[in-house]
């Protein structure tokens, strides 16, 4: 049979895992085990990448690898965090290692520095897939679809459903959840009540403050968990009135907007994560990609290109993370200065 037709099972149980210069034939197992059977990487990074979507695979919680003790490849498993778990000789007298990622003791990591959660919310398609290979962690709004384990849930302001939302948090564990929007100064005892239900599943809960001198009466701790607050980022659709001083003293995550009114309020409040669809948007409805020197409407893929390229959307979305990252890197290697976003446009664009 040879290895062409368990790579076409793999293939077709969504079990074939393929990014430039890396191919990775795994198996989820009942048990939520995933298993490596395979994992090859002919360039630098994509070994990363590959291990970004495996600890992001839906319903996996811990990953599994035999290795042969002489193979370099050790070493790389060592260093991302997999434990040695035993060691085993074969027949043929060579000895294979055991290593295994325990993917719920996992400890909570930025990914940008300075303890700061860059975050994409996914619309389970391929964009979810180039946001990971680009450092970004997934978020999604439940009770939606998810193509991946999101690190960050939110639920549907427009209707919600504590009973479906509760249900998913329960589901997937995520590090951070947002309840129900605090829009009445007579929904704080509902929205305390969301939120401490919502701290039997999450790591952080998120309250979202849209009434004026409703923040004084938040606690900064519910459920053992402690309460970040969201700040919903002002666009033409949504936003928030609350003035952003009344933040003061809170960690905050930013809801929404572009990258551009992102970079500017971190330099206004204590931002700890940040999340946003922005991109995928503009990508998918005037084929832009965002830059620091475009300004907040994003740049024409065709007019930097002269051509429409093949998967164009995908390319414009590709360019975008890539230089939302490198922004907020820069933007947080100068923590002391109140950098515009103009100004971080001195740095070359992704593009490439």
């Amino acid at each position: 049979m040879g290895i062409f037709e368990p790579l076409y099972e793999s293939a077709q149980r969504r079990e074939l895992l393929l990014v430039e210069g890396g191919i990775c034939h795994y198996h989820l197992r009942r048990d939520s085990q995933l298993t490596i059977h395979e994992i090859i990487s002919t360039k630098p990074g994509a070994g990363s990448k590959m291990l970004r979507r495996l600890m992001a695979t839906k319903g996996a919680k811990s990953l599994f690898a035999k290795c042969p003790s002489d193979l370099p490849s050790n070493e790389w498993y060592s260093k991302r965090g997999f434990s040695l778990v035993r060691r085993e000789q074969i027949k043929s007298g060579r000895t294979l290692i055991h290593w295994r990622l325990d993917l719920e003791t996992q400890p909570y990591r930025s990914n940008v520095g300075q303890n700061i959660e860059l975050i994409y919310c996914g619309t389970a398609s391929p964009m979810d897939e180039i946001a990971l290979d680009h450092g970004f962690l997934i978020g999604s709004q439940m009770p939606k679809s998810c193509r991946y384990r999101p690190y960050f849930v939110d639920q549907n302001w427009k209707e919600p459903n504590r009973t479906l939302y509760m249900e998913k948090l329960s589901e997937y564990r995520p590090r951070l959840a947002t309840v129900l929007d605090f829009e009445r100064m007579e929904q704080l005892d509902e929205v305390l009540s969301w939120a401490e239900e919502a701290a039997r599943y999450v790591e952080t809960v998120i309250i979202i403050p849209k009434v004026n001198g409703g923040i004084k009466q938040l606690p900064y701790e519910i459920g053992g968990k402690p309460v970040r607050l969201g700040y919903s980022v002002p666009t033409k659709y949504a936003g928030t009135t609350v003035p952003k001083s009344d933040f003061a003293g809170w960690p905050v995550h930013l809801l929404g907007g572009s990258p551009s009114a992102q970079l500017e309020l971190y330099h206004e409040m204590n931002v700890y994560s940040a999340d946003q669809n922005y991109i995928a948007k503009i990508a998918t409805d005037f084929c832009k990609y965002w830059g620091p020197s475009a300004g907040y409407g994003g740049r024409y893929l065709k007019a930097t290109d002269g051509i429409d390229l093949p998967n164009a959307i995908y390319e414009a979305f590709r360019r975008s993370c890539l230089n939302v990252m490198t922004a907020w890197q820069q933007a947080i290697e100068l923590p002391q200065q109140k950098t515009s976003v103009h100004q971080l446009s001195l740095f070359k664009e992704g593009i490439a």
